[in-house]
């Protein structure tokens, strides 16, 4: 089988350990580098792997970096790519068998050099069982390849409230409408608040009106209690007080 293969810095002595028991095994290498151990961009060379299996140079592909995390994300990123991280020969056969996955990731960090290995001998022995469910699931990872928003277009703040269409409006207008509704209430209820001090001076004005009383000595006391707040009901300004909660809302 071709294979291309490639690794960053930290997985250049275990491509190189990988690459040499896999030619001794009769495989066709394609080694995409890099070729020393001086530092390098994993994506560039994940990238090289990728468009030599899609162009059809090779049958599989292989990326090696130190936890193959960065290699299998990097990869899976090219579409039509199915890169899978494995740890053990179990799993890298059935990364083929059932997800048909084409390129083989692993950590040199993780796994032994014989152990890298019987990996990926167990995943060039394996092949995609081309199962109903399991071709049906690999057909689905190909529909979400380009149909997904991508990372740019969420809120950058967690409490901030998605403005995208596929947020209902109803759930918007809730998270939008309880500071709305508190605000206005503080300022409906002040207003009522003054009004029992503006009823205050009537009570001295009942004493202005006591001279008048002593043309009646005892009945007029009660008398003249009475038509008190009457004589002070016009100046008192309380009665357009109740109007003001009117004119707030607008």
């Amino acid at each position: 089988m071709r294979i291309a293969i490639g690794c960053d810095d930290t997985g250049f002595l275990l491509k190189e350990h990988v690459s040499a028991a896999l030619e001794a095994h009769g495989h066709d290498l394609l080694d995409l580098g890099t070729f020393s151990p001086d530092p390098v961009d994993y994506p560039d060379y994940a990238r090289a792997v990728g468009q030599a299996l899609l162009r059809g140079f090779v049958d599989a592909g292989m990326f090696i970096c130190g936890s193959g995390a960065s290699a299998a994300i990097a990869a899976n990123k090219i579409r039509g790519i199915r890169a899978s991280l494995c740890h053990d020969p179990e799993a890298a056969r059935l990364a083929r068998v059932e997800d048909d996955a084409n390129v083989l990731c692993l950590g040199a960090r993780d796994v032994a050099p014989d152990r890298a290995v019987a990996i990926a001998m167990a995943w060039l022995g394996a092949s995609f069982s081309g199962e109903e469910r399991f071709a049906r699931r690999v057909s689905k990872i190909a529909l979400l390849e380009g149909s997904l928003p991508s990372a740019e277009k969420t809120p950058s703040r967690p409490n901030a409230v998605p403005t995208s269409s596929a947020v209902p409006s109803a759930q918007i207008a809730s998270a939008a409408a309880p500071p709305a509704s508190v605000a206005p209430a503080p300022p409906a209820s002040a207003p009522p608040a003054p009004a029992p001090p503006a009823s205050a001076p009537p009570a001295p004005a009942s004493p202005a009106s006591a001279p008048p009383a002593p043309a009646s000595p005892a009945p007029a006391s009660p008398a003249s209690a009475a038509p008190a707040p009457p004589a002070s009901a016009p100046p008192a300004s309380a009665p357009p007080a109740p109007t003001l909660p009117a004119s707030a809302p607008p």
